[in-house]
């Protein structure tokens, strides 16, 4: 793989320890999934051409989790699990769980259909502020408790993580783009 400058190799270490965080948690939480890569491309010319990608592959529609708060609340957890996994490729750097970044956004939205359901079933017009006010208290209380979850829970994995992250880096290496590891594959670093 062609690294242009340390920034570059950073970028892509911490993709591959937030991608395995996220399949690590999946794995431990009983969350199905089919594999998890990195995948980044390298430009001699430019640098990097802004492609960095890394992905837990899994097929999840997030409305089937309508009124389902623990299904969803592992989610939330796996989802939460790959930003702060970042902080074990690079002791002291904060997780990024602004509001904007995807796994916040998705994780808030997974929560939404799970706790705010109600205001479908009982349609617009007996919909009630202070019960949204309410939902919308405990939808925060049940994202913080998810995301202690996600730091004990990488914390406990540690060793784990890093080495399903070294491993996807090496065959990013080798391949010269993509490194994937399959659900059994990374099933072999639990044991």
């Amino acid at each position: 793989m062609y690294f242009v400058s340390r920034a570059h190799f950073w970028q892509v270490r911490c993709t591959a320890f937030h991608e395995a965080g996220h399949a690590i948690a999946a794995e431990r939480l009983g969350i199905p999934f089919e594999s998890v890569f990195l995948n980044y491309r390298a430009d001699e010319k430019t640098g990097f051409d802004g492609m960095q990608l890394g992905q837990v592959v899994r097929d999840v529609e997030k409305s089937s989790f309508a009124g389902k708060i623990e299904e969803a609340k592992r989610q939330v957890v796996q989802m939460l699990a790959g930003p702060h996994a970042e902080t074990l490729a690079y002791p002291g750097l904060d997780p990024d769980l602004r509001p904007d970044t995807s796994d916040v956004k998705d994780a808030f939205s997974m929560l939404q259909f799970a706790l705010c359901s109600f205001i479908e079933q009982e349609g617009a017009a007996n919909f009630d502020p202070n019960e949204v006010a309410a939902k919308w208290s405990q939808m925060v209380r049940i994202f913080n408790e998810c995301n202690r979850e996600a730091i004990a829970l990488i914390r406990e994995n540690s060793a784990f993580i890093g080495k399903a992250a070294t491993e996807l880096l090496s065959r990013a290496k080798s391949t010269g783009l993509k490194g994937v590891l399959s659900r059994d594959e990374l099933g072999l670093y639990l044991q």
